[in-house]
């Protein structure tokens, strides 16, 4: 309710492995760094994307987005025979989708502003706090931590004469 947990995370970031993108991956025994097969496959991938990209204009500090990153894992994922997508496929069809994606959040997320439309007066956030409380069981609640605020502390002294034993 006052925090965002990981289920807010939007599924267009879920879905691109985000966690995964910087983790360390283990290395096949023939293509570590450490041997020459690693070391020639380096060079030949490092020269063919520093041409791409230059050839198109995009920096090489570039690739180190996470989209990008997470796009070239999802690509190498899928292995080798696959098709790549066309560039009239990814600013048309591929586009729109991410668009319908992006506005399906959007749509989650304006629920949850309603929500911010209301008046947080001292016995609105009792209620919310209230809530949370009685959710998580009010013998497990020992302390509530708010801001400074006038709302907040009265909505808190509030609370602590229905529960004694919460400090804030």
């Amino acid at each position: 309710m006052f925090t965002r947990s990981q289920s807010h995370v939007p599924e267009r970031v879920r879905d691109y492995y985000f966690g995964l993108s910087s983790a360390p991956v283990q290395q096949w025994i023939d293509t570590g760094p450490w041997t020459v097969k690693g070391r020639t496959s380096r060079e030949l991938i490092g020269r063919a994307w520093t041409k791409a990209c230059h050839a198109i204009g995009i920096p090489g500090r570039k690739v180190d987005d996470p989209c990008f990153k997470a796009a070239i894992m999802e690509t190498q994922k899928q292995g080798v025979g696959i098709k790549i997508p066309t560039g009239r496929e990814i600013d048309g069809k591929y586009l729109d989708e991410n668009v319908k994606e992006i506005e399906k959040e959007i749509e989650k997320w304006k629920m949850e502003w309603d929500e911010c439309d209301k008046v947080q007066d001292h016995q609105f956030l009792l209620k919310e706090i209230k809530a949370v409380v009685l959710k998580v069981g009010y013998k497990n609640v020992v302390q509530v931590v708010t801001d400074n605020g006038s709302n907040y502390k009265k909505a808190c002294e509030l609370l602590v004469e229905e529960y004694p034993h919460i400090a804030w």
